[in-house]
């Protein structure tokens, strides 16, 4: 099991389109991005891409992201 040691305000649970607004939220409202945490999976699966993956229009790779690279800057992200 794996632990670790963080304290912060607001804790997000899940990292999908809404919890990534909620956060994005949270920064343009002022909080301290030290005082959020995001829990969530390593990759973001693009809900609107998987429209054109059924179209045959896009292939299911690129609907996929780092979770790294959609969260907003400074927030505290656990895997």
């Amino acid at each position: 099991m794996k632990y670790f040691v963080h304290q912060s305000k607001i804790c997000i649970i899940g990292g999908g389109t809404a919890g990534i607004n909620v956060s994005a939220h949270l920064l343009r409202s002022k909080v301290n991005p030290r005082d959020i945490t995001i829990f969530s999976s390593t990759l973001s699966l693009l809900s609107a891409g998987w429209t054109f993956v059924g179209a045959d229009l896009a292939m299911p790779d690129t609907t996929r992201q780092p979770m790294e690279k959609i969260v907003p800057e400074n927030v505290h992200l656990v895997k």
